[in-house]
């Protein structure tokens, strides 16, 4: 998915970022999420395989080296992207 949204949109249009839903659900003690939280049909244990949570953060910087992404490519999708757009989009202070 990276690489097909890096192709369709430049790498400076890519940024990824995480909702931490299931980390949610646990801190403010829900025991059933609202339906606004969720997408249909979505479980809060919902994960991808060895990304689970940001404990698994270092796996997908790994995945993310094998595609051949590396240095500033590397530092734009893991943030440096989303810093920049919020530079120019949030009022200073």
């Amino acid at each position: 998915h990276v690489d097909h949204a890096v192709v369709l949109m430049g790498i400076e249009h890519v940024g990824l970022g995480s909702d931490f839903t299931r980390q949610l659900v646990r801190a403010l003690n829900w025991v059933e999420p609202p339906d606004a939280l969720l997408p249909e049909g979505m479980k809060t244990d919902a994960a991808i395989e060895d990304l689970a949570g940001p404990e698994d953060f270092p796996n997908l910087v790994a995945a993310l080296r094998r595609r051949g992404y590396e240095d500033d490519r590397l530092r734009a999708l893991l943030g440096g992207n989303l810093m920049r757009l919020f530079r120019r989009a949030l009022p200073e202070g």
